[in-house]
């Protein structure tokens, strides 16, 4: 079988990190915490299960948290985890080529855990699968017309938060 597959395992520290916080007036600041901790895995898999039709798949694990470090209004955010960083995320395409006809079509999901909104983690978003298309053409040799399709349903949820929310629709292009 033609296959990749691959595997990453991280510890990472860092001081001084510099993050965006909402006011109580509405306006982001930035301010800076004192150290900070991401541990992860990531695993990846690509395979050719036949000529024609391929699979790629991977998944990332992230546990981020603050190790040190409070606001300038004295909230402490030892413990919490970092704004926009779900700990899951996971994703799956599949990719069948028409030789005969120069063409190929693809369909992927993703998936995208919860994530926490603020830097004291009060406020979650839901987390989300969303579905992809792809289609591409073989116009002349090494001319390639391609249509990408994201978030395929046209599902509709919250994707950041911070004056206020916005949403994330259906893309196509």
């Amino acid at each position: 079988m033609n296959a990749l597959f691959s595997a990453a395992i991280y510890d990472l520290n860092k001081e001084d990190v510099t993050i965006a916080v909402v006011q109580d007036n509405g306006t982001i600041e930035r301010e800076t915490i004192g150290e900070s901790r991401v541990r992860g895995l990531d695993l990846e898999a690509k395979a050719e299960l036949t000529p024609n039709l391929s699979l790629t798949g991977g998944y990332s694990y992230l546990d981020s948290e603050v190790v040190r470090g409070t606001l300038r209004d004295g909230t402490s955010l030892e413990g919490k985890e970092f704004t926009v960083a779900p700990e899951h995320t996971a994703s799956l395409w599949t990719y069948y080529s028409f030789p005969s006809l120069d063409m190929s079509v693809g369909l992927g999901a993703r998936y995208i855990g919860s994530y926490y909104f603020d830097a004291d983690n009060t406020s979650e978003s839901d987390a989300a699968t969303l579905f992809d298309a792809a289609f591409t053409y073989a116009i002349a040799e090494g001319i390639d017309l391609g249509v990408n399709v994201r978030n395929l349903l046209d599902e509709q949820h919250v994707v950041g938060s911070g004056t206020s929310n916005y949403y994330c629709f259906a893309a196509r292009g």
